[in-house]
């Protein structure tokens, strides 16, 4: 939303829409690739390490006793189990800043799709001219040298 705020300058030509809003919102599509791509990862990994868990606890039950507390007796399980709460809040934190860039990408493409055209540059080298005549139209050209 920021970078739209920048992109809003006072005056520009007819047709001129602001480089931060022409090329953010390409920008912010990349950006949400990966983070998205960040989360996928982060949630390979996480879930490997579910699984290792996993694997210890069917393969000696005893490895995954808990205290009272919720925490494993065995330091190794302990810390598979942490690190796969690691990995899978990295994971959230990064499909929530790829939504983010999505929608900023979005309202830049919104902004920049509803911006009204504007009048063509002047070095189109003629252009129709209507005037209202009373109880008639003109029409004609207009060249320019």
């Amino acid at each position: 939303m920021l970078l739209l705020l920048l992109g809003l300058p006072g005056q520009l030509g007819a047709q001129e829409i602001s480089p931060w809003i022409k090329y953010g919102k390409w920008g912010l599509l990349v950006v949400t690739v990966g983070f998205n791509l960040a989360s996928s990862e982060a949630n390979e990994r996480a879930n490997q390490s579910f699984d290792d868990l996993t694997n210890r606890c069917l393969s000696d039950p005893q490895l995954c006793t808990v205290d009272d507390s919720g925490v494993y007796h065995d330091p190794i399980s302990e810390e598979l189990f942490q690190r796969t709460s690691r990995l899978d809040t990295s994971s959230r934190r990064f499909l929530i800043a790829g939504q983010a860039a999505l929608l900023g990408a979005a309202v830049m493409f919104i902004y920049e799709f509803t911006r009204p055209p504007g009048t063509p540059d002047d070095n189109i080298p003629f252009a129709p001219l209507v005037q209202d005549m009373g109880n008639a139209v003109g029409v004609g050209i207009e060249v320019n040298f």
